[in-house]
């Protein structure tokens, strides 16, 4: 069973995992070298302290073998839970760095948004103040056009009235 999941940590796969019942577990292998390594290196002293605990134990208690290998046994499983130790931590600074760069990457692309969304807003307010100020302008050519038309139907009412009077006074005088 350790053989297996020191294999799946090593190279990716599914393994039973007693964490979540009876269920397995799909796991990502080692994402780096060094920890890929560190797992070999593991696995390889897993296989020394099993070849050394059937020694172990087929060895008479009271003979000087017993004592070597409980010795053994006992500065193997020292090293190989060191060998554990330091491959969960290179995994978890693998992790930390992981989650760093995304959550650098996040920030960023948020600060990004964020810029994106204050220019738009700006370019909104600047296009309002521009169809503001094209409205007034339109609504001020309206104006002075309408005043121009006034003035003007003004005027050829006034040059058409002023030659009638002449002629309804000479018209009245005949």
């Amino acid at each position: 069973v350790l053989r297996n999941h020191l294999a799946v940590l090593e190279h990716g796969g599914r393994t039973a995992s007693t964490l979540l019942g009876n269920g397995t577990v799909a796991l990502p292998g080692a994402p780096t070298e060094m920890i890929r390594k560190q797992f070999e290196t593991q696995r390889q002293l897993l296989d020394s302290f099993i070849i050394k605990t059937d020694h172990f134990i087929h060895a008479p208690p009271a003979s000087p073998l017993y004592a070597a290998a409980l010795s053994d046994l006992l500065a193997d499983n020292t090293r190989l839970l060191e060998t554990a130790n330091e491959a969960v931590q290179l995994w978890a600074h693998e992790s930390e760095s992981s989650v760093s760069r995304l959550i650098r990457w996040e920030v960023t692309f948020v600060g990004l948004v964020v810029v994106a969304g204050t220019f738009l807003a700006w370019r909104l307010g600047q296009s309002e103040k521009d169809l503001r100020r094209s409205q007034e302008e339109t609504l001020d050519a309206l104006r002075q056009s309408d005043a121009v038309k006034s003035s003007l139907l003004s005027s050829v009412s006034h040059e058409l009235r002023t030659p009638l009077t002449a002629i309804k006074t000479m018209l009245f005088g005949l």
